[in-house]
């Protein structure tokens, strides 16, 4: 009997120690690995329009800190697009005081630490940043350099997740016909839009194509703004920046009202005079490119190219196109 009770305390001792060895394992060795701190721009990428919502919110969060008190924190990016026009502290941290505050373009730096206030543990936003837009174009939003600290002043590792800011034009299509007198190819009319006031994009240029219908196309005008209308095709009479033809883009795509170009301006002036009759009459008959007295295109100067100037004769480029409006 004493043996018995014996061995079940030798027993009860051995299952003791075995208990204690493995809860000592496991407080050495922890089953829960501990989460990586990140530190982000968050959206990671922001878009807006420099013609429509011309600011955006982005905000600096931090995710799984650990008793975080204090930060110093530096971003960067090409206040050619955007500046951060304003900020603020982001709430999860409190009781703030400021040893660094510089907002350049380009150059944003924050560095703070909490006053008689423990380090907090978790997610939030450490910074509220409004960019506004400053010129179309991506920049990227970079921690130039971060310091984090905890509360017992000693330095937290982190992840940086920079970001992109992305500012641009709402933009809208315009098309047209366009088509010039005695040719059937309607190909290759230059077409110019000037620089719009407001926003200052331009110019632009297009040439028609050969398609009948609507062959001349701008596929992306900024919206918003008015763009003087020429043209310059060889030969004819053109609209010119004199006219003051201008189209207006606003609030979606723009069709222009059909255009033929009348030909005939051997000598170039924009105006049809006896000028222009007597280019053709010199060279008469000759056949080549590149003759200005062939008004038609078709390499060769004949009856049709006389008739063609003849039928316009006393018109300048502003007489032809009074009437018409893009």
């Amino acid at each position: 009997m004493k043996a018995r009770l014996k061995f079940r305390h030798y027993f009860l001792f051995f299952i003791l120690a075995i208990a204690l060895l493995f809860a000592g394992f496991e407080n050495r060795h922890p089953v829960q690995a501990q989460t990586e701190t990140v530190l982000a721009v968050s959206p990671s990428v922001t878009n807006f329009f420099i013609n429509g919502a011309s600011t955006a919110q982005v905000q600096v969060v931090i995710n799984d800190v650990t008793l975080l008190n204090a930060f110093d924190i530096t971003l960067t990016y090409d206040p050619d697009v955007a500046l951060v026009t304003s900020w603020s502290a982001g709430g999860f941290l409190s009781n703030l005081f400021y040893l660094m505050k510089v907002n350049n373009p380009g150059y944003l730096r924050i560095a703070c630490t909490q006053l008689a206030t423990p380090g907090v543990s978790g997610s939030g936003v450490l910074l509220n940043l409004t960019f506004s837009a400053v010129g179309s174009g991506s920049t990227p939003l970079t921690f130039s350099s971060v310091a984090l600290s905890n509360s017992s002043s000693q330095s937290i590792p982190a992840t940086l997740q920079d970001g992109t800011v992305n500012a641009g034009f709402i933009a809208f299509e315009l098309s047209g016909a366009i088509y010039a007198q005695g040719q059937a190819d309607r190909s290759g009319i230059p077409v110019g839009l000037g620089v719009g006031p407001i926003y200052r994009q331009g110019p632009l240029a297009a040439s028609s194509t050969p398609d009948y219908g609507l062959n001349l196309s701008f596929s992306s005008i900024p919206s918003g703004d008015s763009y003087l209308f020429t043209t310059t095709m060889p030969r004819y009479l053109n609209i010119d920046a004199a006219q003051g033809k201008t189209v207006t883009v606003s609030g979606g795509d723009v069709g222009l009202s059909p255009l033929e170009l009348l030909a005939g301006d051997a000598v170039v002036d924009n105006a049809i005079t006896t000028a222009d009759l007597d280019a053709i009459r010199d060279v008469f008959e000759t056949v080549g490119a590149g003759l200005n007295a062939d008004v038609n295109f078709d390499g060769l100067v004949n009856i049709q190219d006389l008739a063609l100037a003849g039928g316009n004769l006393g018109l300048t480029g502003a007489d032809a196109y009074a009437g018409w409006q893009p």
